[in-house]
């Protein structure tokens, strides 16, 4: 298994894009599980309210923003496998932003 370091400051709040470069939305959490000695990520939080994260510049306004309904209807969880951190400054999904859907990559 190829193992790869990236700190996560520089990933968290980046924007993402799917394969064909269209806008998904910002990473906004890791979900990490502990394995044995080891910490594995499990999956990724991608926001996509796009426009409204502009106006929020406080802390405040974004915690305010994730409690309304429309925001989290757009939040997306991506499993691990199917982000390209390639270039960590350019994260991307590995699939098109129509095949996104609110868990995506999740074992049924």
């Amino acid at each position: 298994m190829d193992h790869r370091e990236i700190h996560v400051e520089i990933l968290v709040g980046r924007a993402v894009v799917d394969v064909a470069g269209r806008r998904v939305g910002r990473l906004e959490e890791i979900t990490i599980e502990r394995e044995g000695d080891e910490c594995v990520v499990k999956e990724y939080l991608i926001d996509g309210y796009g426009a409204l994260e502009r106006f929020a510049g406080w802390a405040i306004a974004r915690a305010i923003l994730h409690m309304l309904p429309f925001v989290a209807a757009r939040r997306r969880r991506v499993r691990w496998h199917l982000m390209d951190f390639a270039d960590p400054t350019r994260p991307r999904v590995m699939v098109a932003l129509a095949e996104l859907g609110q868990s995506v990559g999740r074992a049924a």
